[in-house]
């Protein structure tokens, strides 16, 4: 599991992730820390992702596949990003193209048979600059069920996907299991309790301004990333967050700029190439 967040503040975006990967389950199942889900999506553009859930389709890594396309972007004529000229909606709906179309449905397909209801989630948030716009913007591409779905999220402060108990719980004032407790109870259709659930806005937290800037956005990233990590310690089961946090910052003027980054070798015996 995950806990992946972006913050979006008049200075610009702020991306943070912990770094632990489950695989398998029960009594054999691990939790690796050291997973990489945090992305400069378009190499030295203003463009970022942060991934959650699905960390494999067959043998390849969701990491090593973004990397992949990464390349295409810079090399290949169909999939091509102008760094004179993009939008981020431009390449969120390349990435879904890629990852989904041209991955995920193949070999599910084959290896997985035909009910995708049974198919493994997935949930990445892509957040920058578009070349025309001078205000940062969020986009959310979830995979569920064999369907995908593309959201723009911008007119939020703040995006938040994986295991979000912890956030939900300490922003909202409430966890999203209450859908299912009130739905129950009283005897509401979902929708209701959800439309009910958007006047309770009074309960929200106010830790997330818009004119915070970037440095504060940075600490409060690291905050509630390390915060989930903490509550996931203590809950039963597995310790699904965890791991180093990575976070990364967009801004217009500084670009994708890296804060806090691990790496499975030193840095200074593996120089830069100029």
């Amino acid at each position: 599991m995950t806990i992946a967040i972006t913050l979006k503040v008049t200075d610009g975006l702020v991306v943070a992730s912990d770094s632990a990967t489950t695989l398998g389950g029960g009594n054999t199942g691990n939790v690796y820390n050291n997973a990489e889900k945090v992305f400069n999506l378009v190499k030295g553009e203003r463009v970022a992702a942060a991934i959650s859930g699905l960390g494999n389709i067959g043998p390849s890594s969701m990491a090593s596949l973004i990397k992949d396309l990464r390349v295409l972007f810079r090399d290949d004529a169909k999939w091509r990003i102008d760094p004179k000229g993009y939008s981020v909606e431009e390449v969120a709906k390349k990435v879904k193209d890629f990852l989904f179309d041209e991955h995920y449905v193949p070999w599910h397909e084959v290896n997985a048979g035909k009910d995708r209801h049974n198919w493994p989630p997935f949930s990445m948030l892509m957040s920058g600059y578009s070349t025309s716009k001078s205000a940062p913007e969020i986009w959310q591409l979830v995979f569920d069920k064999g369907k995908s779905n593309l959201t723009d999220l911008t007119h939020a402060p703040a995006a938040w996907i994986g295991n979000c108990e912890a956030i939900n719980r300490l922003v909202l004032g409430f966890d999203a299991r209450i859908i299912s407790a009130l739905t129950t109870s009283f005897g509401k259709t979902d929708a209701e309790v959800r439309d009910a659930l958007k006047t309770a806005a009074f309960l929200e937290a106010q830790i997330i301004p818009g004119s915070m800037p970037i440095q504060d956005a940075v600490d409060l990233a690291y905050f509630l990333v390390d915060t989930s990590a903490k509550y996931s310690r203590y809950t039963p089961g597995y310790q699904t967050i965890g791991g180093p946090i990575d976070i990364a910052t967009i801004t217009k003027h500084e670009g994708f700029k890296w804060v806090r980054r691990k790496h499975y070798y030193d840095a200074r015996l593996n120089p830069e190439r100029p």
